[in-house]
């Protein structure tokens, strides 16, 4: 049995599970019209940030990209709460 893993604060950095958005120039090249998965990030900070296309996306399962946490513009993240979206540097949340 696995132990039970405490949940991460709810800071206003992005973190695996979240729903991104890039901005345009992006270090992937990626088109900053969709949405991207964060599935991972890597190194102190993080350094690096992970991406899939979402699960509907034609691509879905042949692509993955990572960017640098100043290359994204939004991040939606869903809680017990309610879904949240904010820019990385305005960590208020919108409806």
């Amino acid at each position: 049995m696995l132990p039970e893993l405490e949940p991460l604060p709810d800071g206003p950095e992005p973190r695996p599970g979240d729903l991104l958005t890039l901005r345009p120039g992006n270090t992937a090249g990626a088109d900053p019209a969709l949405t991207f998965h964060l599935v991972d990030w890597h190194g102190e900070g993080p350094a690096a940030l992970e991406l899939n296309h979402l699960r509907d996306h034609r691509r879905y399962q042949d692509w993955a990209a990572v960017v640098a946490p100043d290359d994204v513009a939004t991040i939606t993240r869903h809680t017990p709460d309610g879904v949240r979206t904010w820019a990385p540097d305005t960590p208020e949340t919108t409806p």
